[in-house]
């Protein structure tokens, strides 16, 4: 673009200076100097670009419109990390600029060789209106979990999840109301308008189609458990302390939801206790949000999922699900002790047993696991008079339970159940064992004979 000579001396940084007072004629002279010097509006003042003070200083749309063809790369962040659409949303700009700047930041984005950055990572601040968000997740829907390079690899969804627990407090030290009373529910409105953009996107769906195939606690606890590696906590657990906070909120606000199943037919339970990332679990928050959901709906604890499982086996089969959290499950529903899977044909105590890490590593290395599988001996000893696929009692029950016959367990578990019958020999033996020390630590002192003859005594013996 060609320059030509002003007829005013200022430069579009004296035209645009906070300091000065606002002049009549002044939109119209930075409009006209943006177009006959361009190069002046690569300079920044006080850190921001001269695109971002004129946004600030509410200049009209065909002003901005100017700045941006004069420097489109200004759409971009500055070098002090600030962005001129944030500020447009934060100075309740037209929503004719929002999209100006962020379709050129987009087109920028392509041409300029720049780190990958997420344009909305700032999506949690009030100051962001719901009609904003609204706006540019439409217009980019991407933007909801776009990575950013410079913030490590977070993205504006994350943001939100790991920003709702200091939230809650943050609230919570203000109770008598205030615009701070409303956050949470304007912040619950931005995540479920940023988890349609992630799901729309990823299954190609229509917005109607969203809001009656998906509910924000089945897409929520997908993308937490299943489609994103947490991060870790000072432990090195992973880190769902947002993820139990959000679940809490919802069970207040949308408790319905937690008895509703996914597309794929599993409620909220089973998406928890299915997820099986390879590190360490921040066993405090599962325990929590699995509590959090069966107080919302109890029923869960007998209702199986998509494949046929209740949520004890799934638990129980699941190195990512702590001890502490599988005898939760127990004690909400100690009967299921006595019943075996349907898909593996397995009892708890035999898939705690048996199964294994993503690794390979068996489970039964570790202590606290063994612990587990002698306390569900102990709540359901009866369950060692029958044998995994024994097809003499395939019609039989036990405890209301099904005794699968060994065609019905899934192609997966063969090998380990094909090792069952040694296993649960030594199982019986070392059982036995601790029964006996047990008894002799409540006073039980003597020879109680044989594992059969121990089996038979009252149950009064055995606790």
């Amino acid at each position: 673009m060609m320059e030509v000579a002003s007829a005013s001396d200022k430069t579009l940084q004296d035209l645009l200076d906070p300091s000065n007072k606002q002049e009549a004629g002044r939109w119209d002279e930075v409009f006209k100097r943006a177009y006959s010097h361009p190069h002046e509006a690569q300079r920044l003042w006080g850190g921001k670009t001269l695109l971002q003070i004129a946004v600030s200083s509410n200049a009209p749309y065909h002003v901005i419109s100017a700045l941006v063809g004069a420097y489109p790369r200004a759409t971009l962040r500055s070098p002090y990390m600030t962005s001129a659409l944030f500020d447009a949303c934060r100075c309740n700009a037209s929503d004719d600029i929002i999209a100006l700047i962020l379709q050129t930041s987009l087109e920028q984005r392509k041409i300029v060789n720049i780190p990958k950055f997420a344009p909305f990572t700032w999506m949690n601040d009030i100051q962001v209106s719901l009609s904003q968000v609204e706006l540019m997740l439409d217009m980019h829907p991407a933007g909801a979990t776009d990575r950013d390079d410079y913030l490590g690899g977070v993205n504006a969804l994350n943001q939100m999840i790991d920003d709702w627990d200091w939230m809650v407090h943050d609230v919570s030290e203000y109770p008598n109301g205030g615009t701070r009373s409303k956050t949470l529910d304007v912040m619950y409105q931005k995540i479920q308008m940023l988890l349609r953009a992630k799901d729309v996107l990823a299954t190609k769906t229509s917005a109607d189609t969203y809001v009656t195939a998906l509910r924000p606690l089945h897409s929520i606890l997908r993308y937490c458990l299943y489609e994103q590696t947490p991060k870790t906590d000072s432990c090195g657990g992973y880190d769902f302390q947002g993820l139990l906070t959000i679940i809490k909120f919802m069970a207040k606000v949308d408790a319905e939801q937690f008895a509703a199943r996914d597309s794929s037919g599993n409620l909220p339970l089973h998406l928890i206790l299915g997820h099986r990332h390879s590190g360490t679990p921040a066993s405090d928050a599962l325990a929590g949000m699995i509590r959090t959901v069966l107080d919302a709906h109890p029923l869960a604890i007998k209702e199986k999922d998509a494949s046929g499982c209740l949520p004890l086996h799934l638990a129980a089969s699941n190195q990512a699900i702590s001890p502490a959290c599988c005898r939760i499950l127990m004690d909400a529903a100690p009967n299921v002790l006595l019943i075996a899977d349907g898909v593996s044909g397995l009892y708890p105590f035999q898939a705690a047993a048996s199964s294994e890490s993503d690794a390979g590593a068996p489970l039964n290395t570790d202590t606290s696991r063994l612990e587990l599988v002698h306390k569900m001996l102990l709540g359901a000893p009866h369950v060692l008079n029958h044998d995994v696929g024994d097809k003499s009692r395939e019609n039989g029950t036990v405890g209301g339970g099904d005794i699968w016959p060994h065609e019905n367990i899934c192609r997966d578990c063969k090998d380990n159940v094909s090792h069952m019958k040694e296993e649960l020999d030594a199982l019986r033996e070392r059982t036995t064992l601790l029964e006996r020390e047990n008894m002799k630590l409540r006073g039980f002192v003597g020879d109680f004979g044989s594992p059969g003859n121990i089996r038979k005594r009252s149950k009064s013996a055995w606790v």
